[in-house]
């Protein structure tokens, strides 16, 4: 019983990481198009 939710907390910490990781991709494509738009908002 013991090792069966050791197992499932190091599952639940990889899927905790992938999550973390596509949340800071989407983060920092959105971060880009905004500073895209602001620099062509002052270039114009």
């Amino acid at each position: 019983m013991r090792r069966s939710s050791a197992g499932r907390s190091s599952y639940a910490s990889f899927e905790t990481h992938e999550t973390w990781l596509e949340d800071n991709r989407y983060l920092n494509m959105t971060f880009l198009a905004e500073q895209k738009k602001e620099l062509l908002r002052l270039a114009a």
